[in-house]
């Protein structure tokens, strides 16, 4: 059976990747990988997998937008546009399933997002 959210909410893969999400994302893993191994355990290929193709995607971004110039970045912060009401749509699923912490996180990657839209245009 499928949801009603699910059926109104974009799947977070059509969301395009944002320069200060990737760096927070990396950030984050970078974090609970630290926090994994001061414990005295072996990070899970699965994490360490997922950080290294977040900081892969954070990179090619990188590369687009400084060798692709003011059309880049313009389609860009298109792009980003985009992403800001599907940031906010997926923190009302999360807080009406009741998940306060995943609708606080998705709200702050709506921020960051906004932020970079926010300095791109200047």
């Amino acid at each position: 059976m499928i949801r009603h959210s699910q059926r109104n909410v974009a799947p977070l893969s059509s969301i395009p990747d944002s320069v200060e999400v990737l760096k927070w994302e990396i950030d984050t893993l970078k974090k609970m990988m630290a926090q994994i191994q001061a414990h005295g355990k072996a990070v899970p290929k699965d994490i360490a997998a997922h950080q290294s193709g977040m900081i892969e995607r954070y990179q090619k971004l990188q590369f687009y937008l400084k060798e692709g110039g003011k059309g880049a970045r313009m389609a860009h912060v298109q792009r980003l546009e985009s992403a800001v009401p599907l940031y906010l749509a997926h923190a009302k699923e999360a807080l009406q399933a009741g998940s306060k912490d995943k609708a606080a996180m998705f709200m702050n990657k709506k921020k960051l997002v906004e932020s970079e839209i926010a300095s791109m245009k200047r």
